[in-house]
């Protein structure tokens, strides 16, 4: 009787912990923003100088710079031969793209058609910078 205890016992815990694993977090984003998109060129703005106007414009090469957005959480970053990986979130009521690196960092975005714009507040200094990028796929 004892040993048909001791069976039940261990028939019993080893289906209790079977049931039990650790739940996977899985990301899933979706929306408008995922995808590869390409920089095409960035204003930088100071503030309360020069009228409101842009003080610096650049210009990229296709393909000189690009940023990937995956659906899984993922923001593959390409420029100067150099290759950044880090995680994102994307909130689409707020329009607002978060970077998980340290220090996180937080973006406002608009999205039309092929085209991303990307508004960088400089917390530390003055002036606020905007990238335009166009969808590459």
């Amino acid at each position: 009787m004892k040993k048909i205890l001791i069976l039940a016992v261990a028939i019993a815990a080893t289906t209790v912990f079977a049931g039990c694993s650790k739940k996977e977090d899985t990301v899933i984003i979706e929306g408008p923003i995922v995808g590869k998109w390409e920089y095409v060129e960035a204003f930088f703005y100071t503030w309360g100088r020069y009228g409101g106007d842009w003080t610096a414009r650049l210009e990229y090469l296709p393909g000189e710079r690009t940023i990937e957005f995956t659906k899984n959480g993922t923001v593959l970053h390409r420029h100067e031969g150099a290759k950044e990986t880090w995680g994102y979130s994307y909130d689409a009521t707020t329009h607002q793209v978060v970077y998980n690196h340290a220090p996180a960092q937080k973006y406002t975005v608009d999205i039309t058609g092929s085209q991303l714009i990307v508004r960088d507040p400089y917390l530390q200094v003055e002036y606020e910078a905007k990238f335009i990028l166009k969808r590459v796929y």
